[in-house]
């Protein structure tokens, strides 16, 4: 947006919502008054201080905790550049007004930040946080750097100094490592080299290939959430919703849905894992953050920025271990080690993502969306024709329509999981042998069938975790039901730990809800 907006009540506006987002207080709005007349006359070409307010005053004001997060908005906006007034600024602010300047330096390295300008970013906030360790804002920024360099003792440190609103990304950042405490020296290296513990990991702790490949994604997903960005993901979010909402409806009708499904669409995985690979904003992550990234990253980026999303069908499970595609258009064949997933996907589901290779090892990489059968050309088409964001968006949209499907029993489709523990006296393999049939695809699972029409039908699926838990996923409600049923009438006093059902609207999504209840 504009330096200095002309119109009055525009400016006014927009200082209110500043204001609003920021929650400024009286003596915020005060501060935020001091540094914005300064930053006017610094527009306009003129001195920074005047007779009644000296720069020192104006770099005091900058202080005021949400006062230079508002001034980085008010300048940069919409916007995905730096601006050069506002380097100007903060930096006539920091050689004249006496330290400490972290609030000031902030500003600045966001502003190099915007323009691509990483190293002056991390530089300033270094000193930022050198000159005042309190200073949150700076302080968390710095431990992104950290992570992004590959440094997860540093980045935890500071992101600990934050406090509690840096919990998810301390979280995040411990559970990278193994727990190597309970490893003994002489006992074989979990990373899986064959290679004794003391002569591979012991000294030289790393990150796994998968875990590996998930904190370079969330490196990019961060990017991709910074401000500047907004637009675009808003841009998508529009042309998803757009294609939910009934033109058949009535006015109010429709923006009471289209306003619904805005809300909902702004946090869609899916649309942030387009805006990300295919509006480049990878690229430029790649092209601005490759300076700080680990060699090993870079190369990744570079794979990850050259696969394109294709339709793969599943021909293999192994529960807890891999799942074998293949791609529905060329017929290649990859297996992919995959964990969690794994436990909730069954032979002819189909899936659309990106597979790569990190570490020797083929990982999903993105937002992996599980695709019906009666979408498969559709998203075929889409496949071949390489087709940009914003169609891939409009797609996407069409599968939140309000209208559902119905089994070959007649019953409303839903996503359905629950977690059962039979009790200590009941053998599990007995319980199930009784009255379900073994998969012949899949060790360890065991099918509900039934003969419909002359075809056999797997109403529900149970597999048997190592700790003895059952998960049982099933599409309808009938169909969970009566599983549970059976089991709670040959073991009433075994536990039901998890029941998650949610409705299908034209993509399963069970396996989130699955991993939620199971762990990963």
């Amino acid at each position: 947006m504009p330096d200095t907006p002309e119109d009055p009540s525009a400016l006014q506006s927009r200082r209110d919502e500043i204001a609003d987002k920021y929650n400024f207080d009286d003596c915020c709005t005060a501060a935020f008054e001091v540094v914005f007349a300064a930053w006017g006359r610094h527009a306009e070409g003129l001195p920074i201080g005047t007779d009644d307010v000296s720069v020192s005053d104006v770099a005091e004001a900058m202080v005021h905790g949400p006062v230079g997060p508002g001034l980085i908005d008010w300048v940069l906006g919409p916007s995905d550049q730096g601006s050069p007034l506002l380097d100007s600024f903060t930096t006539i602010l920091i050689d004249t007004a006496p330290p400490p300047q972290a609030a000031t330096r902030f500003v600045r390295a966001m502003n190099a930040e915007a323009d691509g300008r990483v190293l002056d970013a991390e530089a300033d906030l270094t000193e930022a946080v050198a000159e005042d360790p309190t200073h949150a804002p700076s302080t968390y920024e710095l431990a992104r750097f950290a992570s992004d360099r590959g440094d997860i003792d540093k980045a935890v440190d500071l992101y600990r100094r934050v406090g509690a609103g840096a919990q998810p990304e301390i979280e995040f950042l411990t559970g990278l490592m193994p727990d190597y405490g309970k490893i003994g020296r002489n006992e074989p290296c979990p990373c899986g080299s064959g290679r004794k513990f003391k002569q591979c990991h012991l000294d030289n702790p790393e990150v796994p290939p998968d875990r590996a490949a998930l904190w370079l994604f969330q490196k990019v997903l961060g990017f991709g959430y910074r401000e500047q960005f907004e637009p675009v993901r808003a841009a998508l979010a529009r042309a998803a919703a757009d294609a939910v909402v009934d033109p058949a409806s009535s006015e109010e009708a429709s923006h009471k849905r289209s306003t619904e499904v805005d809300q909902r669409m702004g946090h869609e995985p899916f649309l942030l894992d387009l805006a990300v690979f295919d509006t480049g904003i990878i690229e430029r992550f790649a092209a601005e953050r490759s300076v700080l990234l680990p060699p090993v990253e870079i190369q990744m980026l570079q794979d990850w920025m050259t696969t394109d999303r294709r339709l793969w069908e599943l021909t293999g499970v192994e529960v807890g271990r891999a799942i074998v595609l293949q791609d529905t258009e060329s017929g290649e064949s990859l297996e992919v080690p995959e964990r969690v997933a794994s436990r909730s996907l069954h032979v002819g589901d189909l899936l659309l993502t990106r597979v790569v290779a990190v570490h020797g090892e083929l990982q999903l990489i993105g937002q992996p969306m599980p695709i019906s059968p009666e979408r498969r050309e559709t998203v075929s088409d889409l496949v071949n024709r390489k087709v940009g964001a914003e169609e891939w968006a409009r797609w996407f949209g069409t599968l939140f329509t309000p209208a559902r499907g119905r089994n070959v029993e007649g019953e409303e489709i839903i996503v359905g999981a629950a977690i059962v523990r039979p009790s200590a006296e009941v053998d599990t393999e007995a319980l199930l042998a009784d009255r379900y049939q073994p998969s012949d695809d899949v060790e360890g699972r065991w099918n509900d069938e039934i003969d419909l029409d002359g075809e056999r039908i797997v109403r529900a699926t149970l597999d048997v975790e190592a700790d003895g838990r059952i998960v049982v996923t099933a599409n309808s409600d009938a169909r969970l039901d009566r599983v549970l049923d059976a089991l709670r009438s040959a073991d009433p006093d075994l536990t039901i730990e998890g029941d998650e059902r949610q409705p299908f609207l034209g993509s399963v999504g069970a396996d989130s809800k699955v991993s939620d209840l199971i762990g990963k």
